[in-house]
């Protein structure tokens, strides 16, 4: 949402809080929902004042998006660089092929990868492709 008025607290992980109003330099939060990159929130969103917040949905947006491919291109962008930030917060170690190894290599791994962004029906891989990698 955008806060056009009022002030909300964000709560992130371990209680930690920060405060948007709209006169702050981002007054958003969710763009990661929007754009298909989170399926949860991973922070919770109070208002501490009574707060106006502009709503977009994710659907709304995917029947849109296909015809302006500049903006496709910007939203893929902010979701690869979020994705590629949480590369480094990888949990690689949960995968059975990676299991055992030290955190330190499994961070030099991490760093190897990289994350690109699907829209629905986008083909992720195609039978009888060559197999290079995980993807």
């Amino acid at each position: 949402g955008i806060v056009s008025k009022g002030t909300v607290i964000i709560e992130r992980r371990g209680g930690e809080k920060d405060e948007l109003s709209d006169i702050s330099e981002n007054p958003y939060f969710g763009v990661y929902s929007l754009i298909g990159v989170a399926n949860t929130r991973d922070r919770t969103v109070r208002a501490k004042t009574p707060a106006q917040i502009l709503r977009f949905w994710r659907s709304r947006l995917l029947k849109i998006i296909g015809d302006y491919p500049e903006a496709k291109a910007a939203l893929s962008f902010t979701a690869k660089k979020y994705l590629d930030s949480q590369i480094l917060d990888h949990g690689l170690q949960k995968l059975p092929v990676f299991k055992g190894f030290s955190h330190s290599f499994l961070d030099q791994v991490a760093m190897l990868m990289s994350t690109r962004l699907y829209w629905p029906d986008q083909v992720i891989v195609t039978k009888g492709a060559p197999a290079v990698g995980m993807v």
